[in-house]
């Protein structure tokens, strides 16, 4: 019987530093909080600030996109810890490459620039963004109310 292993990748996330000169307590906090690597949770909380994203709504992003799988890949060909698709990151920074994909900062930094840019085209409603983010602009421009997945994200919205 032929068994199949799977072949270890390296890790690609820089270790996290235990120095005390070095500390980070943000970074392990949100670390902790979903229990990731604290390296991992210093670079969401950059490629967020970039971006203008909530901090707490860009960990629940990766945490739903790839449960924070580093070398996630979706059902349509989405990539990394955000799942981006390679024709959205090539519209985003054209030449990119699928390998550059799985890099975190760069896939964190592609996903949240999308985002962003889908902020702005629903003029801040983060609802409707996150509604294409996951089900694509025409679902997003046709849905009525918001899905499950722009709830989780986002929050339920608050009646007037």
């Amino acid at each position: 019987m032929l068994v199949l292993l799977p072949i270890p990748r390296p890790n690609p996330l820089p270790s996290s530093s235990n120095s005390p000169s070095d500390p980070d307590p943000v970074a392990v906090v949100w670390a902790r909080r979903f229990h990731v690597d604290p390296a991992l949770a210093r670079m969401i909380i950059r490629a967020a600030d970039r971006h203008g994203l909530d901090t707490a709504l860009a960990f629940r992003l990766v945490q739903r996109e790839s449960r924070f799988r580093v070398f996630a890949l979706g059902d349509a060909g989405e990539i990394g810890l955000t799942q981006i698709k390679p024709s959205t990151a090539e519209q985003l920074r054209p030449g990119i490459t699928v390998a550059q994909l799985y890099q975190p900062d760069v896939n964190l930094d592609l996903g949240f620039t999308y985002l962003a840019w889908l902020r702005e085209r629903y003029h801040g409603n983060m609802w409707r963004a996150a509604m294409a983010y996951n089900e694509g602009l025409s679902a997003a421009d046709t849905l009525p109310g918001e899905t499950v997945y722009a709830v989780t994200l986002v929050g339920a919205p608050v009646a007037d």
